[in-house]
């Protein structure tokens, strides 16, 4: 048995099957081996609220990492061990640059721990979809800039999303770089064929998020699972990377070794294979 690693898994396309939500058999294989010892732990780019509709039943003893690094969350203590937001000058002035452009911009923050969403104007179907799904999850509130600014000293923002065709992310991209403090990733939404642009606070990465677990934690070794383009900082510092055969080819190149698809339970069963031999 393995005490000393780290296995680390992205949700969407690696632990969860395609339906989004883990199965019963991942769910109780993990129950299991992290019953008997292993540091299991997620790196995801959904929040909390997202994070426990998914993977319901999982007892990780180990903190997870949300919102691609932004934060480290302790599901033992329902408490945020570390929180990374962008600086909120930032954030008034990419909603200005947005604002003007025409863009949608979805404002992910946390006022005393609870998240809330934040936005403004609708500009296409994309936004349409994205605030009809995900609207009525959060405390969700319309912001105009002024009224955005009156939240400066309460809320810690996290996460800044826009949602759509790839062209329109590639111009939020674009339209992004010339704030400081920030980093972006475009990443596709395997669901429905749409990309996100993920904006955070510019240290922010599962990557950067793992190495303070490994130190909070003694881990000598870290054993990682992705499939989106997400989770190439998280491959790269692994000692060991798995990727599902559904990961993107890019990604796939990257592997140790390409196991079974998602929806095999391949992640789960990998795991409990490598901590029992």
């Amino acid at each position: 048995m393995k005490t000393k690693t780290l296995y680390i898994s992205d949700l969407d396309g690696t632990l969860l099957a395609s339906d989004g939500h883990i199965s019963d058999k991942s769910r109780d294989i993990l129950n299991k081996v992290m019953k008997d010892g292993a540091k299991v732990s997620i790196a995801t780019s959904r929040n909390l609220f997202a994070f426990d509709q998914r993977v319901s039943g999982v007892d990780f003893s180990i903190p997870v990492i949300l919102n691609t690094g932004g934060c480290i969350y302790n599901c033992q203590k329902k408490h945020y061990d570390v929180i990374s937001d962008i600086p909120f000058d930032r954030v008034l002035q990419l909603k200005k640059i947005l604002d003007e452009n025409k863009i949608a911009s979805f404002i992910y923050g946390l006022v005393d721990e609870e998240l809330y969403l934040l936005y403004e104007g609708l500009f296409d179907e994309a936004d349409q979809a994205y605030i009809k799904k995900r609207g009525p999850m959060y405390h969700t509130f319309k912001k105009d800039l002024a009224s955005l600014s009156e939240m400066a000293d309460s809320c810690k923002v996290i996460f800044y999303v826009g949602y759509g065709s790839y062209e329109k992310t590639k111009r939020i991209l674009d339209l992004s770089a010339s704030v400081d403090g920030i980093k972006a990733t475009i990443t596709k939404d395997i669901y429905t064929g749409n990309y996100f642009i993920e904006i955070c606070e510019e240290s922010v990465s599962k990557a950067s998020a793992i190495l303070k677990l490994k130190e909070m934690y003694d881990i000598d070794e870290i054993v990682a699972f992705g499939d989106n383009v997400n989770d190439v900082e998280m491959l790269e510092l692994s000692d060991r990377c798995y990727v599902p055969e559904n990961g993107l080819p890019q990604i796939r190149e990257m592997a140790d070794m390409v196991i079974e698809e998602n929806d095999t339970d391949s992640v789960a069963r990998f795991i409990a294979k490598d901590y029992y031999k």
